[in-house]
C-alpha cells in the first residue's frame, strides 16, 4: 500500500499531466501524439480527458446552478419591491410587472412547456414546403402515369375510377 507521501506525489503528477493535456489537447493534437509527448499510454490520455471533461462539466453545472440561484433571488426581491408598491398604485402597473417577473422566474426553472415551432412559407400562413402545391401536384401525376391501368385502379379504388388525365 502507498504511503501518504506516496499518494500526494502521485496526485500532484496527475495534476500537472492533465494541465498539459488540457493545453495540448487544446492545440488540437490527437491523444497518441500527446501520450507520445508525456511518456504515458494512450489509455492514461484517455481517462485524463474523460476526467477533465467531468470536472468541467460539473463546474459548468454549478456556476449556472450559482447563477440561476443568483437570479432567482432578485427575482424574489423585485417581487417583494412589487407587492410594496401596489398599495401606492397605480395597481395595474405592478400587476402587470409581478405577471413578468413570474413568467421570467417560470422560464428559467423551465416550469412553462416548450413552444413548438413549425416552419411557415414567407406569408406565415401556412407550413413551409419546399416545393409549391403546383409543383408537388405535378409529380404525383407523374407517379400516377408511370403506373399502370392496374396499379393506379388498385390506388384509387375500384369505384373512384381513373381520372382521364392519368389514363392517357
Amino acid at each position: 500500500m502507498a504511503s501518504g507521501a506516496e499518494k500526494r506525489r502521485r496526485h500532484v503528477e496527475m495534476v500537472e499531466r492533465r494541465q498539459k493535456v488540457i493545453e495540448l489537447y487544446g492545440r488540437h493534437i490527437n491523444q497518441v501524439d500527446i501520450a507520445k509527448s508525456l511518456h504515458v499510454n494512450q489509455g492514461t490520455i484517455s481517462r485524463d480527458i474523460a476526467a477533465i471533461g467531468k470536472e468541467w462539466l460539473e463546474k459548468t453545472a454549478e456556476t449556472i446552478g450559482n447563477l440561476k440561484a443568483r437570479e432567482l433571488l432578485e427575482l424574489d426581491q423585485m417581487e417583494k419591491d412589487c407587492a410594496l408598491r401596489f398599495s401606492q398604485g397605480p395597481h395595474d402597473v405592478w400587476i402587470k410587472r409581478r405577471l413578468e417577473i413570474k413568467q421570467h422566474r417560470a422560464r428559467l426553472m423551465g416550469l412553462d412547456a416548450p413552444v413548438k415551432i413549425v416552419p411557415t412559407n414567407i406569408k406565415g400562413d401556412r407550413e413551409y414546403n419546399d416545393i409549391s402545391d403546383r409543383e408537388y401536384a405535378d409529380r404525383f401525376l407523374a407517379v400516377l402515369k408511370s403506373l399502370g391501368k392496374d396499379e393506379v385502379s388498385a390506388l384509387l379504388g375500384e369505384q373512384q375510377g381513373i381520372p382521364d388525365s392519368v389514363q392517357e
